[in-house]
């Protein structure tokens, strides 16, 4: 699979991820400031999980250990 396909798909799932998030909050917490509350957690998903997955899948980054001397 190239690159563009996979971005795609990266961006509909942390899309996803995003929405359940700010749902899962909005259906927790009723109180005051509750929808930024949830946009702020939605977001954070939303910008952590598409972060994670172009690192791996993306820019294939990897670390590697460090040699001891």
């Amino acid at each position: 699979m190239t690159i563009a396909p996979k971005y795609t798909l990266f961006a509909l799932l942390a899309t996803l991820l995003n929405l359940l998030a700010h749902e899962a909050v909005v259906r927790i917490y009723d109180g005051a400031f509750a929808l930024y509350l949830a946009m702020g957690c939605g977001t954070g998903v939303g910008l952590v999980s598409k972060y994670l997955l172009d690192k791996k899948y993306i820019f294939q980054f990897s670390t590697a250990p460090t040699e001891k001397t």
